[in-house]
């Protein structure tokens, strides 16, 4: 499928959009305060979230959902998604995260819309989705990607992948003026069902060694619609906060000093992860579903690759954190990475209104003027305010954290700065911490040549992208 300018694209400059989200889910009743008011699953923030921050950038944004409290928040219109019947609008955008997965109600409403958009947060993919003759699919990350084109549902021409983000508005006062931070407070956030038991084999693992260390489990059965009561107890060191507020959450995560997120079950992207690299608890994640994307390893977080049930990996875990107790300056620099914010919401919604403003204007003249190939099918590809998309085979290519966004080509030779900075800085660490190779296994599998290793593999990376 081809992408050509619409006929009347020269004349269609909007600069604002009426956005509709659409979501017939009924596991969960919010509105637009939920988030903060008791907390909500991963889906409905991320709603919440995205809805917020479009009408910040002063789109019209109005959202049908399972609302129990209908009315205006922060600029966003929340109504019972029962109670339409037709909508006209720019920008349709139906999804379902939870419950049921369907979306078969929306083909009851006269829908007029000039961009019609799903938004898929895991598979499969929802019930009567293939009925909405959508224009495009938004998934949450290059996993998920792989998994509807896999699937066959979607082809990957129609897919954009549109990662998640915070509510940075929630981190700059802890930013400024953080809290008190123990390196013995360990955080779990989610379902218990994902990986809160290996977590508790960990903890019992990091007692015997320093009875110092707690768990500080954030999350419950309720997330998806069940009782609390099918939540396990807590135990010797571990506390139990049940589901709290996301600004709460991210109060909390502040005073953590590293958050685990061991799991069999893959995350098709992982919010409470970025929650948790932005609030300084370093994150030690499974080589699992979309989190390998989230975290470089050794460099703002740590990817343990071994089995999560296995005995193995949880000792390594616990070697690793008590490692990095031992060696402050180390976990100082791999915190001072994971607080480096880019995926926030305002972002996001950023690239939406860029994509919405390709779709109505054309690609072409973006796409041809940058020259970039993907690596994969060799298509152009076009950038965004979050990085590089192929139109080819719908990948993402995220712009790097700690790296200003290339506006053109005209911008080359500051990036190939940046990257002398880069280097610079990996040298100074690889021989700070050189010495610790042959001493500890965690040096030789994050520091060190390891460190200095990715780097080069970050910088062919983006040689390859830049056609460099």
């Amino acid at each position: 499928m081809e992408y050509k300018p619409k006929p009347d694209a020269a004349r269609v400059t909007p600069e604002r959009y009426r956005v509709v989200l659409y979501c017939p889910d009924t596991h969960l009743a919010h509105h637009g305060r939920t988030d903060e008011e008791k907390g909500v699953g991963g889906g409905v923030s991320a709603r919440i979230g995205l809805m917020r921050a479009l009408a910040r950038l002063g789109h019209e944004v109005t959202a049908y959902v399972n609302c129990d409290a209908p009315g205006e928040y922060d600029g966003v219109r929340y109504e019972h998604f029962k109670r339409v019947k037709k909508i006209e609008t720019d920008i349709l955008i139906a999804t379902s995260s939870g419950g049921r997965l369907d979306l078969r109600p929306l083909t009851k409403v006269d829908v007029r819309a000039r961009i019609r958009t799903g938004w898929l947060h895991a598979i499969p993919c929802p019930r009567g989705i293939e009925r909405l003759n959508l224009d495009w699919v938004y998934v949450v990350s290059n996993f998920l990607r792989d998994r509807v084109v896999t699937s066959g549902d979607i082809e990957p021409q129609r897919i954009f992948v549109l990662y998640n983000g915070i509510e940075s508005s929630w981190y700059t006062p802890l930013w400024r003026s953080p809290p008190e931070r123990d390196p013995y407070r360990i955080a779990y956030v989610g379902h218990p069902s994902k990986g809160l038991r290996f977590a508790r084999k960990i903890i019992e693992i990091l007692r015997r060694l320093n009875p110092r260390y707690q768990l500080h489990v954030f999350g419950a059965a309720s997330l998806h619609g069940q009782t609390d009561s099918e939540c396990p107890e807590g135990g010797d060191g571990i506390v139990m906060h049940g589901v709290v507020g996301q600004r709460d959450l991210v109060r909390q995560l502040f005073q953590c000093g590293f958050a685990l997120f061991i799991q069999d079950v893959p995350e098709h992207f992982g919010i409470a992860l970025i929650q948790a690299k932005y609030a300084g608890a370093i994150p030690i994640a499974s080589s699992v579903g979309a989190f390998p994307e989230l975290i470089r390893h050794g460099w703002d977080g740590l990817i343990a690759s071994g089995d999560p049930g296995d005995a193995a990996t949880h000792e390594q875990v616990a070697k690793w954190i008590q490692v990095m107790i031992e060696t402050p300056d180390y976990t100082h620099w791999l915190r001072s990475n994971a607080m480096n914010p880019f995926w926030d919401w305002d972002r996001t919604a950023r690239t939406l209104t860029v994509h919405w403003n390709d779709h109505l204007q054309g690609y072409e003249d973006r796409t041809d003027s940058l020259t970039i190939p993907c690596p994969h099918c060799e298509r152009s590809m076009a950038q965004y305010p979050d990085g590089f998309r192929c139109f080819g085979c719908g990948r993402f290519y995220p712009w790097p954290q700690g790296l200003t966004f290339v506006e053109g080509a005209a911008d080359m030779h500051r990036l190939r700065d940046q990257l002398r900075e880069l280097e610079i800085a990996f040298e100074r660490v690889r021989n700070q911490y050189a010495f610790n190779v042959r001493e500890l296994e965690l040096i030789t599998s994050s520091r060190g040549y390891r460190i200095l290793k990715t780097y080069w593999s970050l910088k062919d990376k983006l040689r390859r992208l830049l056609g460099r």
